[in-house]
């Protein structure tokens, strides 16, 4: 969430800083018609490209990038191997801690194993589900992506449009509105790059980002549940999931004996 409020608050500085150093009209630089243009023309994209019940994810989506936390592989190991130093195994232990327990998938496995189902459908039960999550973040990014064409596209249809009015004044011998049309159709352009590389295509790769988390949290969870289930030493689980996690994320959480 911080890196992405940070982002947000760099790109506000690099669009704000130049027009207030290169011009003293700051509201030349806003555009209602070219912000229609734009606007109106991305969501008549998305409308035609999407079903409308996909389009309503977009919302979570947003909301996704800046609450949920990039990198939570760090927090699943630590989870998994607290519990083991407190359970030891002990299913009724186990069950006890459940409600503890903040990684979904994780005490969903517990609650399987806890109601004795086979560990060979409790990991291809897991699996399915943490696939279709995946999956899921795979297709909210590919949204953000593909919608991340369109603005630059109706930027470039604001600028012809003034063009067009532009030309049409010089063939009429009028010269006053020549300097606002094409204005209007820049800052038309510009609003399109912006909504481009400003918003969807960097909350498209974010999102890509979850997705791989996502992936190797999967790999973690499911290994985690092995060892708990075979009763292993909270060392050797805290070890084994460790060579998980790149070296500089690994932790030492229960102290060198």
């Amino acid at each position: 969430m911080v890196s992405s409020l940070i982002g947000l608050l760099i790109a506000f500085g690099i669009v704000l800083g130049p027009i207030f150093i290169v011009t003293e009209n700051h509201l030349i630089f806003l555009s209602m018609e070219g912000l229609f243009i734009v606007i109106g023309g991305t969501l008549s994209a998305a409308f035609l490209t999407f079903p409308f019940n996909r389009l309503l994810e977009l919302i979570q989506v947003i909301w996704k990038v800046f609450q949920t936390p990039l990198d939570t592989t760090q927090d699943t190991v630590r989870e998994i191997v607290y519990l083991a130093r407190e359970t030891r195994g002990d299913k009724s232990l186990i069950s006890q801690s459940l409600d503890g327990v903040k990684q979904i998938y994780l005490k969903d496995g517990l609650t399987l194993l806890i109601e004795k189902m086979e560990w060979v459908y409790t990991k291809s039960i897991l699996q399915e589900r943490m696939n279709r999550e995946i999956d899921l973040l795979e297709r909210q990014a590919m949204m953000l992506k593909t919608l991340g064409k369109y603005p630059p596209a109706f930027g470039l249809l604001a600028t012809v449009i003034a063009l067009v009015a532009l030309l049409e004044n010089m063939g009429k011998g009028g010269q006053a509105s020549l300097g606002t049309s094409m204005a209007v159709g820049l800052v038309g352009t510009m609003y399109g790059i912006i909504l481009a590389n400003f918003i969807f295509s960097p909350m498209g790769e974010n999102i890509l980002l979850k997705a791989e988390v996502q992936e190797r949290n999967s790999r973690i969870v499911l290994r985690g549940l092995e060892l708990l289930k075979d009763a292993v030493s909270p060392r050797i689980i805290q070890e084994t999931l460790n060579s998980m996690l790149d070296p500089k994320f690994r932790q030492d959480l229960l102290g060198r004996s």
